[in-house]
């Protein structure tokens, strides 16, 4: 499977209709770049700003109405933060 094959269908519903899309992946440099996002100008999280910023970047093919739509674009990125994965580690100094 190439690195830029769909691995994932996000599927979103308006209470009438299902929208759906096929997302690759994120590659380093836009988990890194959704992380900016995450933090909007008055320092609160933007968790909607790091999802979509992983969702258009990471648009494969889909219904067009999610990225046209507010509240579809809204709620597309709030499931696409989900893409980003927080591993548990740490660090101690030896």
């Amino acid at each position: 499977m190439s690195e830029k094959s769909i691995t994932h269908t996000l599927t979103i519903s308006d209470g009438e209709k299902n929208y759906t899309c096929k997302l690759r992946e994120p590659e380093f440099e836009e988990y890194s770049m959704s992380l900016i996002a995450l933090k909007s100008v008055n320092g609160k999280t933007n968790i909607a700003g790091a999802g979509k910023f992983i969702l258009e970047s990471c648009w494969v093919e889909g219904d067009d109405e999610i990225r046209n739509n507010s509240k579809l674009l809204f709620n597309a990125s709030i499931f696409a933060f989900e893409l980003i994965d927080f591993y548990d580690g740490e660090i101690k100094k030896n």
